[in-house]
């Protein structure tokens, strides 16, 4: 089974997910207590949208492992994927439990809360996660547009400022420049609004 396994860490690591599956299946029939496996293999079928699937290969490598963090973060984001916010929660919460260092549970679950409405919270855990990680331009974004749900306006501009900064040209840069245009109407600083959305249709002229 060991070099089978060797041969699907090789597809999963270059994106032939099908392949990965069949692979992993391969090692979990001659090696069922081999947790990692069907980490791997909830990896592909996440990859390949197979939520229900992969929650069933996530939850199965946990049941083997209790401890194993990067399961609990990845079968949060496909409660995610599936609406299933509560669910989802508590299985960041055991991610960050398990890795208080662990900064994509700490982003994602500010997202969770931020569906939740339990802004206050969210705002934590997306002040965590910056600390986590400073450089990360979307937990900025997401941080201006807690602060505006709490109506903090200035402070929800100096987030997106921080974003305009870190982000490279693209989206998430039309992202920054948009989010800061509506904290600035907020505060009907008006024309400053107009130049910041004015800089986001230059990225992104459709909008």
């Amino acid at each position: 089974w060991e070099t089978l396994n060797a041969i699907a860490a090789i597809a999963l690591q270059g994106g032939d997910l099908e392949r990965a599956i069949h692979l992993y299946s391969a090692v979990i029939e001659r090696k069922r207590d081999h947790g990692e496996a069907y980490y791997k293999r909830a990896n592909a079928r996440n990859g390949l949208g197979r939520w229900e699937a992969a929650l069933v290969d996530y939850d199965q490598a946990i049941e083997l492992n209790p401890k194993f963090a990067n399961a609990f973060c990845n079968r949060g984001a496909v409660l995610e994927r599936l609406a299933r916010w509560d669910e989802a929660l508590t299985s960041y919460e055991r991610a960050i439990a398990l890795n208080p260092e662990d900064f994509l549970a700490c982003y994602n679950r500010g997202s969770v809360l931020k569906e939740l409405k339990r802004f206050e919270d969210a705002l934590a855990s997306y002040e965590r996660a910056i600390a986590l990680k400073v450089n990360y331009p979307e937990a900025y974004i997401n941080r201006g547009n807690v602060l505006r749900e709490l109506r903090r306006y200035e402070a929800a501009v100096a987030s997106f400022e921080a974003a305009v900064a870190l982000a490279p040209a693209g989206s998430l840069l039309h992202l920054a420049y948009f989010g800061r245009g509506l904290a600035l109407s907020d505060l009907t600083r008006y024309e400053e609004a107009v130049a910041s959305y004015d800089e986001a249709i230059k990225l992104d002229p459709v909008d």
